[in-house]
């Protein structure tokens, strides 16, 4: 949903792309068409901006990518996380400074945190494996699965990035 709770998004998909579509949540009117991909892409939240979403891109290949895009039509989508290996479930924080993330880099999913505007830092947060992750809604703990397991990592940000250490909840 978008940050004020008065309408859902969601992604639609079929074999031509994706359509980020738009619905009152209360269901007054019809969902109504954001924008469209040429690619499978998967909605992955809205920015404070409230124009921009996340999502995860090429998430069935080998080449798994995330990318922002304006909420219009005829907007492409911008790579975010590009590289040679599998980026996705991406998880933007409260305020859309920060942006959590699964990354097989070392050869296992795990989870990373990078800035979404400034000088791009980026910090390792899962030190086992992790996938799927989501932050508290102060953007002061950072949830994520290790297989049956839900972890949780102490988040500080008031002056620069820390992540504490994991913990199974």
């Amino acid at each position: 949903s978008d940050l004020d709770g008065k309408h859902v998004y969601y992604t639609s998909t079929d074999s031509t792309g994706s359509t980020i579509l738009r619905k009152p949540a209360d269901g007054s009117q019809d969902a109504e068409k954001t924008v469209s991909i040429n690619h499978q892409a998967f909605l992955k939240g809205i920015l404070p901006d409230g124009e921009t979403a996340v999502i995860d891109g090429n998430r069935q290949t080998a080449d798994a990518n995330i990318y922002t895009i304006a909420l219009k039509a005829g907007a492409i989508p911008t790579a975010l996380v590009n590289t040679q290996f599998n980026e996705y479930a991406a998880s933007a924080s409260p305020n859309g400074r920060w942006l959590a993330y699964q990354s097989n880099e070392s050869g296992r999913p795990e989870i990373y945190v990078r800035e979404l505007v400034g000088s791009g830092g980026r910090w390792p947060i899962s030190t086992g494996g992790g996938e799927e992750p989501r932050w508290s809604p102060d953007g002061k703990e950072l949830y994520y699965r290790v297989d049956n397991q839900l972890m949780v990592v102490p988040i500080e940000t008031s002056s620069s990035f820390h992540a504490g250490t994991p913990t199974n909840l």
